[in-house]
């Protein structure tokens, strides 16, 4: 049975919802404006580079709208954000425009890069991301020195189309990398024995340089410190949805 802890909003202390106990990093994105935006669980709140404050959609009613130019959200790194056996990242994202129309302007969606935001072993930890050279899917994929995991993830047909969607990773070391699109899988591959610690920031939106980017909207980004069973991510998706139809 999955574990659940009670989470309460910043502003009135109400419980609003609930997350899964193995959570670590819970950014909900429900202050309605500011430069930050806070972590529910270890204070590691994530600077906010220029996005703007979305209030039609999203946890809380509230979102980050970024431009694919030079938005950003960053959090500076911690031991727990890489370098583990077992990983679960998970957002809810909206496209305002398809890659197709412009490819080379897109990558990085959201992960640890090496400051150049490069996708090849070793310069990165974890990532969702698009590469012009590989096969027309939103990627995730894990990093562990020489050698990387397989790049998985859903067609980008099915996630660049206006309307909301969750997007989850998962990683066991030495198991499976899992993607997962509205709480369904959607693809696994091999996994490596390990990942990478890099020691760079934590990006929302682009990478720190600011040349390859993602313009679309985001809500309620987290990190957890296992790989979710597949009736964890669709738990998850059935909790959280009610917010973004």
């Amino acid at each position: 049975m999955v574990q659940y802890t009670e989470w309460r909003s910043i502003s009135d202390g109400s419980i609003i919802s609930s997350i899964p106990d193995s959570v670590i990093y819970h950014w909900p994105v429900d202050e309605s404006s500011g430069s930050t935006i806070t972590d529910s669980e270890q204070n590691k709140d994530m600077d906010l580079n220029s996005p703007s404050w979305g209030d039609d959609y999203g946890y809380g009613g509230h979102y980050l709208h970024f431009d694919g130019v030079d938005d950003l959200a960053t959090a500076s790194n911690e031991s727990d954000f890489e370098g583990q056996n077992e990983i679960t990242v998970n957002f809810w994202f909206r496209s305002d425009s398809d890659p197709d129309s412009d490819l080379s302007d897109w990558s990085n969606a959201f992960g640890i890069t090496n400051d150049g935001g490069s996708t090849s072993a070793g310069n990165l930890s974890w990532l969702f991301y698009i590469d012009d050279g590989r096969d027309e899917k939103l990627l995730w994929r894990i990093s562990d020195g020489g050698s990387r995991s397989s790049s998985i993830g859903p067609d980008w047909d099915d996630v660049f189309d206006g309307q909301w969607h969750m997007i989850t990773g998962t990683f066991e070391a030495g198991g499976d990398v899992k993607a997962y699109l509205d709480g369904d899988l959607v693809e696994s591959g091999d996994a490596t024995s390990s990942m990478d610690s890099v020691g760079e920031t934590l990006n929302i939106g682009g990478n720190e340089d600011q040349d390859r980017m993602v313009e679309g909207d985001y809500d309620r980004p987290l990190i957890a410190d296992d790989g979710w069973s597949e009736s964890k991510v669709s738990d998850w998706y059935d909790q959280t949805k009610s917010d973004y139809e």
